[in-house]
Formats: structure tokens, sequence, C-alpha cells
């Protein structure tokens, strides 16, 4: 089997990777000297279970500071001569006997290039993976371009025979670990149509102005002001004025209905608010109840191995079986079939928040 993810301790982090088809993505990382580093990698993996709920399992990655990557001359011809040499040229090269050093080779000529780790780190880091739940099950190293060929691979951890079903072993990788950018999907390019470009039709040419025919000069008008008689002087103006009809009056004693204008509407004909949306169904959520138990359940059952616990089962099962419908299924009911869907969509809300949850 090959781990799904790997624990990174390269340059002064931790690093949580997860493999994919396309690469390595991060999952999330923290400092090393973080005050709340125990709390930063129980977050990690609780998102680590979220993408696998039935187990994690890593590799480690060790820095390549712990790491001496070297060429020695080992002609073999075998590959067990091959060790022997590379572990007699090895004698002195480190403060370590050649006993506590764990080493990976490739190469075909009679020199090879080699990668050497001291067993104490590799216990130091499987220690430190275990102690926070990671599930080590091997030790591998990603060089810098050019030090080595391939991923330089340390064996399985200790833990490894407990945390392997029987008769399963660890793969190594061709390839180091090298991680990749997420790409997030782009919008629908072709939804958007761009419209045809028309040609303006041309613009009419102006008409011609219409030459008008010359007048000769209008003669001088002199104003005439006419001589106003005593008479006319004093004569008075007539303006026409129409006389309204005849405003019909109540008789004596009759009540004069007035329509006042500040009046409030009639709301006699206002409509209701539909029946059923706030009303509580018990058969619904005695359904949806059982509904999230056999989830819950199922869940459970396919999760609980001897690498997953309760704690991790229950949380897988509450990722599998917690529902979106606070946020999706409420306004897509709605609009779908009516007002009357609201009551049964928040029964499942206030279950899932009371029974699922717990």
């Amino acid at each position: 089997m090959k781990p799904s993810f790997a624990l990174d301790f390269r340059d002064g982090v931790i690093a949580l990777l997860h493999r994919t088809a396309r690469g390595w993505h991060e999952v999330g990382a923290t400092p090393v000297d973080a005050p709340d580093l125990a709390e930063a990698l129980s977050y990690l993996r609780s998102t680590a279970l979220g993408l696998s709920p039935r187990g994690v399992a890593t590799k480690l990655v060790i820095p390549n500071e712990q790491i001496l990557y070297t060429q020695v001359h080992a002609p073999g011809p075998d590959a067990a001569k091959r060790r022997r040499q590379i572990k007699a040229a090895l004698e002195g090269l480190t403060p370590y006997k050649v006993d506590d050093l764990v080493f990976d080779w490739w190469g075909t000529g009679p020199d090879v290039h080699v990668a050497v780790v001291a067993r104490e780190t590799l216990a130091e880091a499987e220690a430190f993976a275990a102690e926070h739940r990671f599930n080590p099950v091997s030790f591998v190293a990603a060089p810098d371009d050019g030090a080595y060929r391939g991923e330089p691979f340390f064996g399985p951890s200790a833990l490894a025979a407990t945390l392997l079903t029987e008769g399963e072993k660890v793969e190594r990788d061709q390839d180091p670990i090298s991680v990749v950018a997420r790409e997030f999907p782009r919008g629908d390019q072709t939804a958007v149509v761009a419209a045809p470009v028309v040609p303006a039709p041309p613009a009419p040419e102006a008409a011609p102005a219409p030459v008008m025919p010359e007048t000769e000069p209008a003669a001088e008008v002199v104003p005439v002001v006419a001589e106003l008689t005593d008479a006319a002087a004093v004569a008075p103006i007539e303006i026409p004025v129409e006389i309204p009809a005849e405003v019909p009056v109540a008789p004596a004693g009759a009540e004069v209905q007035t329509q006042d204008s500040d009046a409030l509407p009639d709301f006699s004909a206002a409509r209701a608010p539909a029946a059923g949306v706030s009303a509580f169904d018990p058969a619904a959520m005695a359904v949806y109840l059982a509904c999230a138990a056999v989830m819950v359940a199922f869940t459970v059952a396919i999760s609980f191995n001897a690498r997953i616990g309760w704690k991790d089962g229950a949380l897988g099962a509450l990722v599998a079986a917690f529902p979106n419908t606070g946020f999706m299924g409420v306004p897509l009911l709605v609009a779908l079939l009516g007002q009357a869907a609201a009551g049964p969509a928040i029964v499942t809300i206030l279950a899932d928040l009371v029974f699922t949850s717990s």
C-alpha cells in the first residue's frame, strides 16, 4: 500500500500533504514553534479524516538537514555485495556507527549515490507523529534537484506492522514529493456568446438646405396709437364669468356622509399565511431521525477497524450524515414546493442539531 498522506518536516514547518490524482496537495501547515502546536496538529488530522473517513496513514518526510547525500564507490556486482561496500564506505563519514544508520542508494555504475540518515532521527519523527495520531508507516526524503535520483526510501516504521493488515506492505514511490498548486474550476466560458458584430448602416447624406427666394425688405412699421375719447376712457370693461351649476343642498336634518382621506384601508380581505409553515410534524421527525441513525450506524460500522477508534469513527459518521439543509435545503424547497415545505425542513435542522451532532 501507498499512504494517502505525508507529514512533511521540512523548512521549519510541519505540513500535512494529501495524495491526489494530480499530485500532492497541501492540506495545511503549522510552524514547529507554534504555541498551540498540539491544537493545530489536531485540526490538521481532523481535516484529513474529512478527506479520508476510513483512516489516516502517513509517510514521514525527513528534513534534508538530517540526511547525508554522498557518492561512494560500490561496484557490486550484485545488490548484496554493493550494500556491504556502501557500509564500508560510510565508516567515519558520520558521528554514528554504521549499524545506527539507515541508507538508500541508486546507480548502475561503479559509483552510486547514497542517502544516509540516523536511526534515532527516524525514531524521533515516528514518536512525534504517533503522539499526534498520524499513523506513520514509512520514512522518505525529498532531495534537492540533482542531489539524488528518485525518492529516498528509508523503510517502514516500527508501527507499520500494527497499522497494516495482514500481508500488506508499504510500497515506495518512484518520484519524490512535489507539492502542486490547487486548480480551482473556472467559470463556464461557453455560456456567454458574443453577439455578432453588425456594421452600422451608413449615415444618410444631409439634404441640401432649400434656397429661399430673395424678398424685398419689409416696409418700416410705424406704430399707431389710437386716441382715446373721454367716453372710452370711462367705459367699464365687461369680463365674461361662467356661473357654475347649482350645487345640491341636503335637506335639513339629513345625515351628511363625508369621505375621510386619512381612513385606514380595509384589511378584512387580506390573505392569511399558508397553514403548516411552522407546524411540527412528528411523523417527519421520526422518519428523519431513523434515517440519520441508519446513516450514522452504517458509517461507523464500515469505518471501525484496528486503526480507527470510536472517536474517529464518530467524526466520520458526522461528516457523512450531517446535511446542508440550513443553507441549501430550506431555500430550494420553499422555492420548489412553496411555504408549506419550510416546516418539515426546519424540523430536520432541529433533528441534526440535537441528535445527529451528538
